[in-house]
């Protein structure tokens, strides 16, 4: 469950570690982490089917309002029928089936483009430290956290390896690495 939805809900929402819970890290698909620290009892409904009650964990960067996870979805004994695009769950002795659709909201991957703020040379062989121009507040418009993937982007440059730059994970920062393996110098220009 997202954090934010979850603020509506706050004062039914029970510590990891009240709870006898040990807390643990959520490694989402796109690769980001965050740690769980609270969760909550929701009366589940799916379509027109009362479910059940199964705890949610909140979860602060979760990109949709709720996240159904394998271990709700195995004691529903969920069928996923992509060529239909329906969900059958088992409700009590009865199956219910479901539509289900993509989301309309603002796709939750999308990348932010991290563009240098100046021209940089890069010697052969060197690593270089590279400021970036700062992300303005309307790219972070539907985010929930200014931290993430970074991943490079796929260039022209950067496909046939004229410089490399890491993957890595955490808070955004105005600065990047950037190395040079090429036996000539590299120039990264300025983002216009």
């Amino acid at each position: 469950m997202s954090q934010q939805i979850a603020k509506d809900f706050e004062k039914h929402s029970v510590d990891i570690e009240e709870a006898r819970d040990k807390p643990w890290v959520l490694v989402t698909a796109n690769g980001s982490q965050t740690q769980v620290q609270r969760k909550i009892l929701v009366e589940l409904r799916l379509g027109r089917f009362d479910v059940g009650r199964f705890w949610f964990y909140i979860i602060k960067s979760c990109p949709e309002t709720l996240v159904i996870g394998t271990k709700t979805l195995g004691a529903l004994e969920a069928q996923l029928e992509w060529k239909t695009r329906t969900l059958t769950i088992k409700v009590g002795r009865n199956w219910c089936r479901m539509p289900w659709s993509n989301t309309t909201e603002p796709y939750w991957r999308h990348p932010i483009l991290l563009k240098a703020k100046s021209t940089h040379r890069l010697p052969s062989c060197t690593m270089t430290c590279v400021e970036l121009e700062d992300v303005s507040d309307e790219v972070w418009r539907n985010w929930t956290t200014k931290e993430g993937v970074y991943t490079p982007l796929r260039t022209e440059r950067r496909l046939k390896q004229r410089f490399m730059t890491a993957y890595g994970f955490g808070p955004f920062r105005t600065k990047v690495m950037l190395y040079n393996p090429n036996d000539e110098e590299v120039v990264v220009t300025k983002y216009d």
